[in-house]
């Protein structure tokens, strides 16, 4: 038998199964409407491989997908799936199996990486205002926090999420300055005393089954 040019003879006594180095990229698969989302899985098993099958799944077993690869004499494999905007939600885990050429031995190895899947969100029209404000009065941000509805493919409002409020001052770090919960239509809203000049920001940090989402920065001058 020949698989990628190479020989395959009889089977060592007492060979060792071989097992594929694995990794899963991106770590976090994010949902976005109107396209898919690529998630890659590489096996290297640094040795010649008769094939690979290499399988993704949910964590409670509703989304399922899998690629048979062909054989190869260097044992690197790729699969690139594409998830749709509709995908389960949560922990994936990607299984790969393999059977090398000097023993024709049947390897599975589960759970070999794992991923997250998520849908998208965002924030628009994020606001700080007055600009420029006087010192210790307060400055007013609001913005709107939305998320993907992947039955309608589109972005609908995203409502009782908790929604952080950063400020950073020139050449400081950002600095967590308060909350806002988002009400039915996404909208949030909040006050913090202005103490200096700087950039101010909205952050939702996410979860389990929404990504987080970062508001482009709105800088205020002391005046």
């Amino acid at each position: 038998m020949v698989v990628a040019g190479v020989a395959v003879g009889a089977v060592p006594a007492g060979a060792a199964a071989v097992k594929a180095r694995v990794s899963a990229a991106p770590e976090t698969v994010r949902l976005v409407a109107a396209a898919t989302a690529p998630l890659t899985v590489q096996a290297d098993y640094g040795t010649c491989m008769e094939h690979a099958l290499v399988e993704i799944e949910s964590a409670g077993g509703e989304g399922y997908d899998y690629q048979d690869l062909p054989g190869n004499a260097e044992g690197r494999f790729t699969a690139t799936f594409a998830l749709t905007n509709d995908e389960v939600r949560g922990v994936w885990d990607v299984t790969v199996s393999g059977s090398d050429c000097a023993t024709g031995r049947l390897v599975t190895q589960r759970k070999a990486a794992t991923v997250q899947v998520k849908r998208d969100t965002r924030i628009t029209g994020f606001d700080a205002s007055p600009e420029p404000a006087a010192k210790g009065t307060p400055v007013a941000l609001k913005g709107v926090l939305t998320r993907l509805d992947p039955w309608a493919n589109t972005y609908v409002p995203y409502q009782n999420a908790k929604v952080r409020f950063e400020f950073r001052g020139t050449g400081g770090a950002w600095t967590p300055m308060g909350t806002a919960v988002t009400a039915k239509d996404g909208t949030f809203a909040g006050s913090v005393p202005a103490e200096g000049a700087g950039v101010w920001r909205a952050v939702f940090p996410g979860t389990a089954a929404h990504a987080p989402a970062t508001a482009p920065g709105d800088t205020v001058a002391l005046g």
